[in-house]
């Protein structure tokens, strides 16, 4: 009877270790799923935020361009510059 309820125990033994195998398969599983929607999240939320860094990208492009314009002209004006006091001394020669 002892030998009969030892081999019961030892099935049944069997069977829970299979169960907890199975069981800590289906939770890596899980983790490995849940990992990978945490990085889908992140990368969504990333690409939600693509178009606001791309507006701040454009106006701060149209900044800098405008600053080379500025920069350009400023250039331009200062090159002129020696030009005009030339004319200038020519007309008062001339005045004179």
């Amino acid at each position: 009877m002892a030998r009969k309820d030892l081999l019961k125990s030892e099935d049944v033994n069997m069977k829970l270790q299979w169960d907890v195998c199975e069981t800590e398969d289906k939770n890596r599983q899980l983790q490995e799923r849940l990992e990978l929607v945490e990085t889908l999240q992140q990368t969504l939320l990333r690409a939600e935020t693509l178009p606001e860094v791309e507006a701040e990208l454009a106006q701060k492009v149209a900044a800098l361009s405008k600053a080379g314009e500025t920069r350009n002209i400023e250039e331009r004006l200062r090159q002129m510059e020696p030009q005009l006091e030339e004319k200038n001394k020519e007309l008062q020669r001339v005045v004179c």
